[in-house]
C-alpha cells in the first residue's frame, strides 16, 4: 500500500544544524517538536533522558496454530481485540479461532470461552458458547468481559464465573434498532469498552455509529446517524462518522473513536459531543504532528493510560502512534508501510497489520498483532542517550523471558503484577 504521509522531521532545511548546541535533557514526548524546531536535523549533541517503549513479542507466533500453554509456546489466530483489567489478566479476542482467550500474570493461557474452530452463537458456560469472529473486548472492574461477537451481529458478556449470555442483539439478524436485549440490532460491530459507571460503549461499525448500553441492558444510539456514513463533528445524530471501529474510554471522562474510514480520531463528550482529535478526514498518511496536522491510515485500535495519552493502532501504516493531552501525534513503534515481526524500540520494532490495543497499570502498551498471529507488548523503559540514535530506532533497554526449574518459560512484563 502507498503510504502518502510524511516521515519525521521531513521537508525541514538541510542547512539547519545543532553543531553547537549543548547537550539537551528533554522527554521524547517533546522529542518531535524538537526535531521541527531544529530543522530534523539532531546530531549526537542532542542528549536525552526520559522513557521511550521497547516492544517484544508477549505470546504467540507468526503462525496461525492454537493451545492452551505458556505464553511462550501458544499461538492464535488474527487476533484483534485485547483488554487488561485491574489484576493484570489480559483478554484476547481470538477471532478466527472463534474463542476468547485469557493471559494471567504468571503467563498461563487458557480458552476463557467458545471452542476453537466452532463457530456459532450458543450461551452457556466457556466451552459450551459459541462466537463468530468476535473482534472487539473489554472488561468491567467486576470482571465481566464484554466481547463484540462481529459476524454475529451481537453483544456478548462473560461473567467472573465463566457463564456467557448475549447482552444485546439477535444473532444473524442485521439492522439498527434501539432497546433492550435482543430488540436491539447492530451491524458488524467491531469495538466494545465500559466506564466506571457500568455503561458499554459499541463501535457499531456498519452502521457508522457509536452506541451506548446502559446498566439497565439498554441500548442506545449515542452518536452518529445509522447508515450515514462521514465526517461531521456536532452533538449526537449531527456527528458522523465513517466505519468506526475502535473504541475506549479514559480517564479525562471522553470516548475515544478510532473512525477507520476517515482515516482520524475522534472524541465524544460525556453529553454526546463529538470532536475530531487527531487526524484529517478524507486524507491518509503517516505524518506526525499536532491534531489535524497528523495523519493516520485506517487506525482500527484505540486504548488511554491513566494519564489521559491515547495510544492508537494505526493498522495500515503499520505502526503505533500515541496522543498526548496536548493533542502532539507521534509514532511510538513501528516504520510506516513496512510489514513485519520484529522486537525493538522505536522504528526498528515491525508489525504486520497491528489492530487491537490495551494499556495496563504500569502503562505497558499490549497491541494485537492480527497478521503476525500473535501479541506484543510494549513497555516504558527509562533510555539515555542521543535524539539521532532515538530517531533512527536504536534500541535502548531491553526484555527477556525467564525458565523456570521445570523448564517452563515466563514472559517478563516489567512492573506488572498480579493483585
Amino acid at each position: 500500500m502507498k503510504n502518502p504521509g510524511v516521515s519525521l522531521g521531513s521537508g525541514s532545511s538541510a542547512g539547519r544544524r545543532m553543531q553547537s548546541l549543548t547537550p539537551l535533557r528533554v522527554s521524547l514526548g517533546l522529542l518531535w517538536l524538537l526535531s521541527c524546531v531544529l530543522g530534523g536535523d539532531l546530531t549526537t549533541k542532542a542528549e536525552v533522558v526520559g522513557e521511550h517503549y521497547v516492544f517484544s513479542t508477549f505470546a504467540g507466533a507468526a503462525a496461525a496454530e492454537s493451545a492452551n500453554s505458556l505464553v511462550s509456546a501458544v499461538s492464535f489466530s488474527s487476533p484483534t481485540g485485547l483488554a487488561v483489567d485491574n489484576s493484570g489478566n489480559v483478554y484476547v479476542a481470538d477471532t478466527d479461532n472463534h474463542a476468547i482467550r485469557k493471559i494471567a500474570p504468571t503467563g498461563v493461557v487458557t480458552l476463557l470461552a467458545g471452542v476453537e474452530g466452532k463457530p456459532g452463537s450458543a450461551d452457556g458456560l466457556r466451552s459450551a458458547a459459541r462466537f463468530y469472529y468476535p473482534s472487539g473486548v473489554a472488561v468491567d472492574n467486576s470482571g465481566n468481559v464484554y466481547v463484540a461477537d462481529t459476524a454475529n451481529h451481537t453483544i456478548r458478556r462473560i461473567t467472573a464465573d465463566g457463564v456467557v449470555t448475549t447482552l444485546a442483539g439477535l444473532a444473524g439478524c442485521i439492522g439498527n434498532t434501539d432497546g433492550a436485549g435482543n430488540v436491539a440490532r447492530f451491524y458488524y460491530p467491531y469495538g466494545v469498552a465500559t466506564d466506571r459507571a457500568g455503561n458499554v460503549y459499541v463501535a457499531d461499525t456498519f452502521n457508522s455509529i457509536i452506541r451506548l448500553i446502559t446498566p439497565a441492558d439498554m441500548v442506545k444510539t449515542f452518536a452518529g446517524l445509522a447508515g450515514t456514513p462521514g465526517s461531521v463533528d456536532g452533538r449526537g445524530g449531527a456527528a458522523r462518522f465513517n466505519y468506526p471501529s475502535g473504541v475506549a474510554t479514559d480517564s479525562t471522562n471522553h470516548i475515544d473513536v478510532a473512525d477507520a474510514g476517515n482515516h482520524s480520531i475522534r472524541q465524544i463528550t460525556l453529553d454526546g459531543k463529538v470532536t475530531t482529535l487527531a487526524g484529517s478526514p478524507g486524507r491518509p498518511g503517516s505524518a506526525d504532528g499536532i491534531r489535524g496536522a497528523a495523519q493516520f491510515s485506517y487506525p482500527n485500535g484505540v486504548a488511554a493510560d491513566a494519564a489521559g495519552n491515547i495510544f492508537i493502532a494505526d493498522t495500515a501504516n503499520q505502526t503505533v502512534r500515541k496522543i498526548t493531552l496536548d493533542g502532539v501525534v507521534t509514532t511510538l513503534a513501528g516504520r510506516p508501510g513496512v510489514i513485519g515481526s520484529l522486537d525493538g524500540a522505536g522504528s526498528a520494532a515491525r508489525f504486520n497489520h497491528p489492530v487491537g490495543l490495551a494499556v495496563d497499570g504500569a502503562s505497558n502498551v499490549y497491541v494485537a498483532d492480527t497478521y503476525n498471529h500473535s501479541i506484543r507488548l510494549g513497555q516504558p523503559t527509562a533510555y539515555h542517550g542521543y535524539a539521532r540514535d532515538l530517531l533512527d530506532g536504536a534500541t535502548i533497554g531491553h526484555s527477556r523471558s525467564d525458565s523456570d526449574p521445570n523448564g517452563n518459560t515466563h514472559a517478563d512484563r516489567g512492573d506488572i503484577r498480579g493483585r
